[in-house]
């Protein structure tokens, strides 16, 4: 197995309106750059991603908009509903992640426009989803209920856990090994 974690920079892994295209660079420049360095599987039932907090929305989305890359995406203590956030920053209120309005328009541009957009996880889940997900939080986490909602859209193909109520949100101690276990156990030999 191999881990790879690029630093995304702020980026949440979106082809920003001013800045990098990232959600391109993981979907396939990276994933290239890697299978020539290592004998990584071309085999998407092999290929995974996870994110922490705003990665996990990242993770989610690239597994949500290529399937055909990535067959099972975790989110730890996720992030998942950027189109409230965006309200909240268009309202210049905290948004509770380490973006504000400005930096928001410079990934995704009008805010507005989030909600109904590809970069929705809530307008790109539902039953026909491919790929295969796992939220995993404690049961205090604030953004459990966005986490809820997302798996119940997910239908079958999503898996929640729920791990002790400890300082889990950074370190994830409990939720790591799990996400880790979870993405295994589909593995094929």
């Amino acid at each position: 197995m191999f881990l790879i974690a690029p630093d995304l920079q702020h980026t949440l892994c979106t082809n920003m309106k001013y800045g990098p295209q990232y959600e391109n660079f993981i979907s396939s420049e990276l994933r290239g750059i890697c299978q020539n360095l290592f004998p990584i599987s071309t085999d998407p039932a092999c290929n995974w991603v996870a994110g922490v907090g705003t990665g996990g929305y990242g993770a989610v989305k690239l597994a949500l908009k290529h399937p055909q890359v990535f067959t099972r995406a975790a989110a730890l203590n996720g992030v998942l509903d950027l189109a409230n956030i965006c309200k909240k920053a268009l309202q210049q209120k905290p948004t509770g992640i380490r973006h504000d309005r400005e930096s928001l328009q410079a990934v995704f541009g009008d805010l507005n426009a989030v909600a109904g957009s590809g970069q929705n996880l809530f307008a790109l889940a539902g039953p026909m989803a491919k790929s295969k997900f796992c939220f995993i939080c404690d049961k205090a986490y604030a953004a459990r209920p966005q986490q809820e909602r997302l798996a119940a859209q997910l239908g079958p193909r999503a898996e929640q856990f729920f791990v002790k109520e400890t300082a889990e949100s950074g370190a994830c101690q409990q939720s790591l090994p799990l996400a880790v276990h979870w993405l295994c156990k589909g593995e094929r030999g």
